[in-house]
């Protein structure tokens, strides 16, 4: 996310617009996508003087000033977490209170509606605020989570968060199952995409490739791949992986050891062009010049 530019938006500019005013509505924001190019739907707050919206919560009948001033919370603070939170909607985070799986059944856990509308001197718009997948397990320490100890002035992401947030927006090696773990034969060939792999201190995009080999005629490719490197001295990955072993370049060409090793400490596992779990592993290089995976392990299933 890139914060470029804090003077009036072009009529044409297609990015997050953002409206500064202090209503009941706000501060409020949209999911996603939902904001793009919208004038008046992403709305910060940074007096926070009037009453929120008429709710079922006693506490939510004072201003947002006022309720950060109860918990001995700062006006900027009180802000800068409101910030955090709406921006965290921007991003596609819904209410972690709404879940399903939400354990708990204290005020604060109430469901919000499915779709809020707004009306005010800046237009009427439709907010929905239910998610449509389940990417980490229930997290009461969210950033998004309504009963989060402490919420009001608390801008630290929680590790889930930062995992979600890193997983679909940091450019993180990817790998792709077509046809499963077990790599059946004729569901296509599973890939691992590795956008920033160092080697001897230098940036290259790289692609573990299974091999299609079915050497023992059970109906399943060998679990062995091939790895392809291209230098890329401008890609960016909040994730880089690091080869570990020995290297040599001869002309254009870079030839790894065997028993060299790459491990990843975060990487998302696709099937048919979806994120269904995310995990860790390593793949070592054998003395056949195949690569193996010699350890993986999954943090969470997405649902």
């Amino acid at each position: 996310m890139r914060f470029t530019g804090w003077q009036k938006c072009p009529l044409a500019f297609s990015g997050i617009r953002i409206t500064v005013i202090d209503i009941a509505a706000s501060p409020r924001a949209p999911l996603g996508i939902e904001g793009k190019a919208k004038i008046g739907k992403m709305l910060l707050n940074f007096t926070m003087n009037t009453k929120v919206s008429p709710s079922s919560d006693p506490t939510r009948s004072l201003s947002l000033r006022k309720r950060c001033a109860e918990k001995g919370v700062g006006i900027d603070q009180c802000i800068a977490s409101s910030v955090v939170h709406e921006f965290g909607h921007v991003l596609g985070l819904s209410h972690e209170q709404n879940r399903p799986d939400d354990p708990s059944s204290e005020l604060c856990h109430r469901n919000d509606p499915e779709t809020v509308i707004f009306t005010g001197d800046i237009g009427q718009f439709v907010y929905h605020t239910w998610g449509n997948t389940k990417f980490t397990p229930y997290d009461p320490n969210s950033v998004m989570n309504y009963c989060r100890i402490p919420y009001y002035g608390n801008t630290k992401l929680s590790l889930m968060d930062q995992v979600a947030v890193k997983v679909y927006y940091g450019n993180i090696p990817g790998f792709s199952t077509p046809g499963g773990w077990n790599g059946l034969v004729g569901r296509g060939i599973r890939t691992m995409r590795i956008p920033k792999l160092m080697i001897n201190n230098l940036p290259y995009n790289a692609v573990l490739t299974e091999s299609g080999i079915d050497s023992n005629h059970d109906g399943k490719y060998d679990n062995v791949y091939t790895l392809t490197i291209t230098y890329n001295p401008s890609v960016q990955s909040i994730s880089p992986v690091t080869l570990v072993g020995s290297a040599t370049k001869v002309g254009s060409v870079i030839n790894i050891k065997p028993g060299s090793k790459i491990s990843f400490p975060l990487f998302k596992y696709s099937s048919a062009g979806k994120v269904v779990r995310v995990g860790h592993a390593s793949v070592i290089k054998r003395a056949d010049g195949w690569w193996i995976f010699d350890s993986y392990k999954y943090f969470y299933d997405i649902h």
